[in-house]
């Protein structure tokens, strides 16, 4: 057989001139997309995810993770895991590859569009034949990273820069900031996301007996105008000149010992090989310094507990720390649902579920103990939703996302779902707004959006960046999304929301969680969308609000989750 393997960045189509026996996008796609691809290459389409079996992958994550636990350093923090869990989804990729590898037989060929992790894998296990289209381009790569640097905004130009040059805070602690000095008790927010700090934010509105200090590890974890009982402080500024010289040698001298062990195992060896892990000796160096800062925030304040909101590896520090230290910990992610609970989960030492639906996915899913859970709502909506009536000049809002950090074509999913929204709002007189994501470049978007669009639904089409504001919710007609924790704050507010199953990229169960409990309306087909309206003011009975968003702790019990680490005095999760 000889089979195309398609980079995401690359279409089949300049490869038409070639005969194929099967394609596989090393993306992600609707399913119309690889029909057609089947009818033009008269061969076989398919999404390379189609090799993913999530089940297998974690256990391939866990069994790496379980590799390395004898690596940890002075104060019990256990590097590997961190290191793997910061590169999961490059654990995933490589199972993924491997089982691809082994459905091939030595006869067959393959060729790869342009060089990639997969290539290099696929060419270390060696099966088979393993060919690039197109070899590594010095010019092709210059114009990537100008492409790249041109599209950032100056602020994250300037992050970029902090991060590789200055990861261990030796120029920012100097004129970095810190909180003014108090003897008073804080609940510390460590942050390296706005998104984990609004959580965090709302936390903290709910408990104006409690002062906080918000943490943040880089300038996109600040926001402006904090609760009044949160006071905010860079993390740089705690930094210090600590001796780990002898601590880090001793870490790297267990690295080897791993590193030999992994070399000989026949799961990991081809990854070695490749040196995909290199770099976990300067994830390290690069993590003690970023874990004396946050000693030293523990050391010069009166921290009585520890809330994260992410699970982000230098996050999770604070977290680990003041566990060793019996400061209380809790954790809320930020998000509707997080896989990262089911490698993370005994983290903290209570984890808030948001909703009934997170804790269903806590407690089934991720196999998180029951008595670790607590319910508590914490959704910026109505008390108690109410159906919300609709104004004329209410939009359409379509709540994008950052497809391609999961290797899906956004061009295509745009495609499909812009001008069917575009044309209900020229039917209906109303706008259509593209709400991006945080993590989505809008000079991006914007060239997607008239790529996608016509003249005419260009005109009834705007582009809106920055955060989600309930200003912007009130005003939405319906949003339509494809798997975002968007539809629980619609949900929350009385608002439609319509998610498009079929474009789904498999994602850790989410889009059958969020169905199980009824959160949002799925849509089968880019033809549904059309139907939308006649939903809305046909259907209204089948708006309902979920029950399992209203559920809340007391502002007593969230109190008394930072007064002790031991949590029996609280009642389990319903």
């Amino acid at each position: 057989m000889k089979i195309l393997l398609v980079h995401p960045q690359d279409h089949p189509q300049k490869w038409a001139a070639h005969k194929w026996d099967l394609i596989v996008d090393l993306g992600s796609a609707p399913e119309s997309t690889y029909a057609q691809w089947t009818r033009g290459f008269k061969c076989p389409a398919i999404s390379f995810q189609k090799y993913c079996r999530l089940e297998e992958d974690l256990d391939f994550i866990r069994y790496i993770s379980g590799k390395g636990a004898f690596l940890q350093d002075a104060e019990g923090i256990h590097w590997w895991d961190l290191f793997v869990l910061f590169f999961s989804d490059q654990m995933q990729l490589i199972a993924s590859v491997c089982r691809f590898a082994k459905s091939l037989t030595r006869d067959d060929q393959v060729f790869i569009t342009r060089p990639c992790m997969e290539a290099d894998l696929l060419q270390r296990l060696q099966p088979c034949s393993v060919r690039l289209l197109s070899g590594p381009s010095l010019r092709r790569g210059f114009l990537h990273y100008a492409s790249e640097l041109r599209a950032l905004p100056f602020w994250e130009l300037r992050q970029i820069f902090w991060d590789k040059y200055d990861a261990g805070f030796t120029f920012r602690r100097h004129f970095a900031k810190r909180k003014d000095s108090s003897n008073k008790d804080v609940i510390l927010l460590p942050s390296a996301y706005v998104n984990a700090t609004k959580t965090a934010m709302t936390f903290a509105s709910k408990l104006p007996n409690l002062d906080f200090l918000l943490v943040t590890t880089r300038a996109s974890g600040r926001m402006g105008s904090p609760a009044r009982n949160v006071a905010t402080a860079d993390l740089a500024g705690y930094a210090w000149k600590a001796d780990s010289a002898e601590e880090y040698r001793q870490i790297l001298q267990m690295w080897q010992d791993l590193r030999g062990e992994l070399a000989l195992d026949p799961k990991t060896s081809p990854a070695v090989s490749l040196g995909l892990w290199e770099s976990f000796p300067g994830f390290v160096k690069r993590g003690l310094k970023i874990r004396d800062a946050w000693l030293g925030v523990l050391k010069s304040e009166p921290v009585k507990g520890v809330l994260c909101c992410d699970n982000n590896p230098y996050t999770l520090l604070p977290v680990l720390l003041a566990k060793r230290k019996n400061i209380a910990t809790v954790s809320c992610h930020h998000g509707a649902l997080d896989w990262r609970y089911r490698i993370v989960s005994t983290y903290a030492d209570t984890i808030i579920a948001k909703s009934e639906m997170e804790r269903d996915y806590f407690s089934r899913v991720c196999g998180v103990p029951g008595n670790q859970i607590r319910s508590g709502a914490f959704i910026q909506g109505a008390k108690t939703p109410e159906i919300r009536a609709a104004c004329a000049t209410d939009a359409i809002v379509f709540f994008s996302e950052p497809y391609e950090s999961h290797k899906a074509r956004a061009i295509e999913i745009y495609e499909q779902v812009l001008p069917p929204l575009a044309d209900i709002a020229i039917k209906e007189g109303r706008e259509l707004i593209v709400k991006l994501h945080p993590f989505e470049n809008t000079r991006r978007r914007k060239t997607l959006v008239r790529k996608t669009l016509s003249t005419e639904q260009l005109r009834v089409t705007k582009i809106m960046a920055g955060p989600l504001t309930r200003e912007l919710l009130e005003q939405t007609w319906f949003g339509v999304t494809l798997l975002s924790t968007v539809a629980m704050e619609c949900a929350a507010l009385g608002i439609p929301c319509f998610m498009c199953q079929w474009l789904e990229y498999p994602h850790h169960e989410y889009g059958d969680q969020f169905r199980r409990f009824g959160i949002g309306h799925s849509l089968k087909s880019t033809a549904e969308l059309l139907t939308i309206p006649s939903v809305i003011r046909g259907q209204i009975e089948d708006r309902r609000i979920p029950l399992s968003i209203g559920a809340s702790l007391s502002m007593s019990e969230m109190e008394r989750l930072f007064s002790s680490q031991d949590c029996s005095v609280l009642p389990a999760a319903i």
